[in-house]
């Protein structure tokens, strides 16, 4: 074996590692949908005000559906805040058109 294979060796194996390496270390994104008709995304955040309570939204992509809940991180406690149901809201139907 020569220098030069070694050194080609070397080098392939170093882009192997850094490959491997940036496949594990990179963040996946989420993937946690289930086999079925809706589809579902979940958004957390801080509260305004509230510096011990955190905000997360479901949403319902499907149906056009949002709930709320506040997490209470000293408590350890869930608590259901509300829902909206954005597709009925914003449906157009006959009652509404002839209200004019």
């Amino acid at each position: 074996m020569d220098r030069r294979s070694l050194g080609a060796l070397i080098a392939l194996n170093v882009v192997v590692l850094l490959a491997v390496l940036a496949v594990t270390v990179m963040p996946q994104p989420a993937a946690a949908q289930l086999k079925g008709r809706a589809r579902y995304a979940m958004v957390s955040g801080k509260s305004i005000g509230r510096s011990s309570q955190d905000v997360v939204y479901v949403m319902n992509l499907t149906k056009g559906q949002v709930v709320a809940f506040l997490y209470e991180s000293e408590k350890k406690r869930v608590t259901l805040v509300g829902g909206m149901d954005f597709a009925r809201d914003l449906e157009v139907g006959p009652q509404r058109r002839s209200a004019k």
